[in-house]
Formats: structure tokens, C-alpha cells, sequence
């Protein structure tokens, strides 16, 4: 309808063309997949609410299932002059008419509509990712039991400083994840309430039922404040925060990653699945795909800060602002971190580890020298920074000599020591497994934390689980009513 009684022309023409461009089929299906889910709900509560008469109701529910099951063919090739939501209810009002199709939107306004559809998106979206991340943290497990006991340096400045085992680099990872999920499911429970209802943001006089279609749509709850539930997308913002903070780690590991496969580190190889060639160089295997991880994780930042500036200084209330432009890099943001958390766990799941050259890396970088310190204060009678002195000079003269500087320091100052105890002592491995204090790869503790790291797992998949358990159990109900609905009045 061109004429909505106050409003007597439709929009210019070159402005739809901008505004309301028909998306492509697939993002349609999608948007308008989740009006007829709210239509659903919101029917079936004015049903229940003695606001529609049976008879409209199930005309009202069959048309929008026909729409469902046809995948929306009526509507593929109308243009959306005021919005997808009034092509699809003109629709409506075209085939069933208007005092059945006309009803559609008492109590309710296209702000809650809109509101509580970028909810759902937002849910589902949710729920993807913390799956994504779950299966790249198994993947970390799984390489870390397999290959854990592989010894490397650490290294702070690029440069070796100390051994790490290969599962402790991984567990790490796996704890920063592990705090990002944490994170969004913290936002899963702001995203169980439903603005349904809220209307153009002040309520309605009419006696509906918020809660119903709340527990029809997923929700466990409706919102208290009609205001706050129309004016508010501080989820999508605590989303795509989380998200890039994920997209850090996950740049992270890539780097890493990335420097590991390098002929000068060769620390890992990556199979020929997961490398690109050289359209000039015939020698060269590019681990590309990490570096899309790079790229791709950056995507929840650039559209987190699209989203703040879009809704700074909007006012607290509906606002195009902030429910249409400020999450437009939404859905790719969330689609781009997906990618580059299955891509990761491609990796690890394949990736060849080097382990006698890690260890080689971690001998000739001289990495347990600061453990030799600790020897010389425990054992020699030294204050640290003197022992740290001595061993530095060491070093560096060995090295002159192009010989190993912690052997070579550890037969100058260990008095104590035999030359093969030197060796011994201060090897990367069993250097690894003495340090057992802080949190290191060998403290005591170990097989606890993983225990409680086992545990803080499991009391995430039970969260998640429970959350898409209320959906679909939600959705469950809902269908059963439609039919019931219709059969009841073909009858």
C-alpha cells in the first residue's frame, strides 16, 4: 500500500533504490524466515488473548506457512518500496484481506519486530561461534596430548628465553578461548529476553501476552522496560567485543603458526591440502590460509567500531541509527571469525610437528640459561643478579667460540657438577620438567588444573546445549500449535 492514510506517495525512487534494495535471495529468505517464526508466535498469542477469532487465526498461520514451505516464491520478485516487513504483511493483506491480514500488527510494532528478530540472528549467531571455538579448543587438546611432550623455546622478543612443551603453547591458547566463550555466554542470557511486545518503544493498552510469545520464540523471558527493549542493541556491541578480543587470540596463534612453518624455524610442515603455490616460484609452499586467519579475525573489531560510532550520541529511543546501520558488519563479522576458527582447527588437526627441531632450537638458543641462575643462587651461594652477570659473560664468549653458552657456563660455575651433569641438568627437558612453580610446564599441580580446565568445558557445553535445547524445544511447541490451529478450524 503507496498510501498509508497519512503518508500519500511512496518514497522516491532513486532513494529506495539506495534504502530498500532488494537483498539477494538467500539473505531474503533468511530475514524474511524469521518475520514468519515472530508471525507465528505473535498469532498464536492473539489467539490466546481472545484478540483474533480462531477462523483468522488459522487463515493467518496456513498463508504464512505456505509462504515458509514455498520459500517465500510469492514475494521473489516484488520490490520492497517501505521495507521487507510491509511487502510481506501487503501480501498478506492482498490474499487474506484486510480485516484478517490487517491484524497482524495489533500490539505490536515493526520496532519490537525488528528488535527482536536482530535478537535471534544474534542468538543463532551466538550459538555458532561458541560451537566453532569449542571445536578448535578439541582440536588444541587433542594436539596436545598427541605431541605435548615436544620441547621448544618460548620467546619474548623474538628472540628464545626459556622452554615450554608444545601442549603447555597449545593449553594457553586454549585458556584465552576459553575466557572469550565464557564471555559470550555471559551475553546468551541478555539475549534470552524478549523486546516483543515493547511496541514502538511505549507498550500497548492492549491486554497481550509478552511472555507467551516469548516462550514460543526461545525466550525466557520478556523485557521489563519497553524503552530499553526497543532502543537498546548493547548485545550486538558485547558480541562483536568479545568476538575481537577472540580475533586477537586467534591472530596470535596464526602468527605463530606462520612463523613455525618458515624454512629458517621449521618447527611444523603443513600437508599439501593446506598450502598454495607460486605462479612464478616452483619451489614455494605459501601457508596462505593463515594468513586469511589474520585478515579475518580483524573483522569483529572494524565492525564493533562501525557499531559504537553509528549509535554514539543517537537518542534513547528507536533509532535507524542504531537498529539498521550501526549492525550492518554484523553478520560478516560474525561469518569472518567463524572462518578463521575452522581454519585454525584445520591446522592443528594436520599440522606435522618437528619435535627434534624444536628441541635443537631450544639447545642452541641457549634457554635454560636463566634455570642456571637459579641453580647458582640455590646451590653456588649467589645473588642473582651476579649470577646472571656471570653467565652472560659466559655466553657471549662461548659463542665467540662457537660453542654452547649454558654447557660452557654451567662447567665454569657449577663447582659441584660433573661435565655430563652439566648436561644433564641443564638440558631443555629436564630443565621443562623442573619448572614446576607459576604456572609453568612442569609445576605440580597439573594434572588438577586440567582436571578443573575439564570441568570449566563441560559447565560450558552444558550452558550452550541448555540454550539451544530452549530454542529448539520453543520452536517444537510452536509448530505443534500452528497445526493444531489449522486442523482445528478445518475441521
Amino acid at each position: 500500500m503507496d498510501d498509508t492514510g497519512r503518508i500519500k506517495k511512496t518514497i522516491d525512487p532513486v532513494l529506495q533504490s539506495i534504502i530498500f534494495k532488494t537483498p539477494d535471495r538467500k539473505v531474503l529468505l533468511t530475514e524474511l524466515g524469521y518475520i514468519a517464526e515472530v508471525d507465528q508466535a505473535h498469532v498464536l498469542m492473539l489467539l490466546k488473548c481472545g484478540l483474533i477469532n480462531q477462523a483468522d487465526s488459522a487463515k493467518l498461520l496456513a498463508e504464512i506457512g505456505y509462504l515458509l514451505r514455498s520459500d517465500f516464491e510469492p514475494l521473489k520478485d516484488v520490490h520492497p518500496a517501505r521495507g521487507l516487513y510491509l511487502m510481506y504483511e501487503n501480501y498478506l493483506i492482498e490474499k487474506l484481506g484486510i480485516s484478517v491480514g490487517g491484524m497482524l500488527q495489533t500490539g505490536r510494532s515493526r520496532n519490537d519486530l525488528s528488535a527482536t528478530i536482530t535478537k535471534m540472528k544474534t542468538r543463532n549467531e551466538l550459538f555458532s561461534l561458541i560451537k566453532a571455538a569449542l571445536n578448535l579448543i578439541e582440536s588444541l587438546e587433542m594436539r596436545a596430548k598427541k605431541n605435548g611432550d615436544a620441547v621448544l623455546p618460548g620467546y619474548t622478543h623474538y628472540q628464545p628465553a626459556f622452554p615450554i612443551t608444545l601442549a603447555h603453547y597449545f593449553n594457553g591458547i586454549s585458556y584465552a578461548l576459553v575466557r572469550d566463550i565464557q564471555a559470550l555466554l555471559v551475553i546468551e542470557g541478555m539475549l534470552s529476553i524478549s523486546p516483543l511486545g515493547a511496541g514502538a518503544g511505549g507498550g500497548t493498552s492492549i491486554s497481550i501476552d509478552p511472555n507467551y510469545t516469548a516462550s514460543l520464540l526461545g525466550f525466557s523471558s520478556s523485557a521489563n522496560n519497553s524503552i530499553d527493549a526497543i532502543a537498546s542493541r548493547d548485545y550486538i556491541l558485547r558480541v562483536l567485543s568479545s568476538s575481537a578480543i577472540m580475533g586477537l587470540t586467534l591472530s596470535r596463534l596464526a602468527a605463530d603458526l606462520l612463523l613455525w612453518s618458515t624454512h629458517e624455524f621449521g618447527f611444523i610442515r603443513l600437508p599439501d591440502e593446506l598450502v598454495g603455490s607460486s605462479s612464478m616460484m616452483p619451489q614455494k609452499r605459501n601457508p596462505f590460509l593463515l594468513e586469511h586467519v589474520k585478515g579475518r579475525s580483524g573483522s569483529p573489531a572494524a565492525a564493533f567500531q562501525h557499531a559504537l560510532l553509528a549509535m554514539h550520541a543517537t537518542p534513547y529511543g528507536n533509532s535507524v541509527a542504531v537498529g539498521t546501520e550501526a549492525i550492518k558488519g554484523f553478520d560478516l563479522a560474525m561469518e569472518e571469525i567463524r572462518s578463521a576458527l575452522l581454519i585454525l582447527e584445520r591446522h592443528i588437526v594436520v599440522l606435522e610437528i618437528d619435535s627434534e627441531r624444536m628441541l635443537q632450537a631450544a639447545i642452541d638458543g641457549n634457554v635454560c640459561a636463566t634455570n642456571l641462575a637459579e641453580y647458582l643462587v640455590l646451590n653456588e651461594g649467589y645473588d642473582f643478579r651476579s649470577a646472571h652477570h656471570q653467565i652472560g659473560e659466559k655466553i657471549t664468549a662461548a659463542e665467540s667460540e662457537g660453542m654452547n653458552g649454558v654447557q660452557i657456563a654451567a662447567e665454569y660455575l657449577c663447582k659441584e657438577l660433573t661435565k655430563d651433569e652439566c648436561r644433564e641438568k641443564f638440558s631443555p627437558i629436564n630443565i621443562v620438567a623442573s619448572t614446576m612453580f607459576g604456572g609453568g610446564p612442569g609445576h605440580k599441580g597439573w594434572s588438577n588444573e586440567r582436571i578443573c580446565f575439564n570441568e570449566t568445558l563441560v559447565e560450558i557445553r552444558t550452558k550452550l546445549t541448555k540454550a539451544i535445547n530452549r530454542c529448539n524445544k520453543s520452536d517444537k511447541t510452536r509448530q505443534l500449535l500452528v497445526k493444531k490451529t489449522i486442523e482445528t478450524v478445518a475441521q
